[in-house]
């Protein structure tokens, strides 16, 4: 994603979180607007893989998942490719 100046915007944070910001973007040799790109990208990432475990638990749950898997593992075993 290319971000130009006029794809910016403001956000409003308190002083103490402007400073935490400004000072893990210092550590990383990045800029805060990075940084906070950097973080919405993680929680972006974690959500996704949050939902498909979550979905992966109740498909365990699921006595008709487990038959189709069990039909998938009787069908590679049969032979045919």
């Amino acid at each position: 994603m290319s971000m130009g100046v006029s794809d910016t915007t403001t956000i409003r944070v308190t002083k103490a979180t402007r400073d935490v910001l400004a000072q893990l973007a210092s550590e990383r040799g990045i800029s805060v607007a990075a940084l906070v790109a950097e973080f919405a990208e993680e929680e972006r990432r974690r959500a996704v893989f949050a939902s498909e475990r979550s979905a992966t638990r109740q498909d365990l749950q699921n006595t008709a998942v487990e038959d189709e898997l069990a039909d998938w593992e009787q069908s590679l075993e049969d032979g045919f490719d």
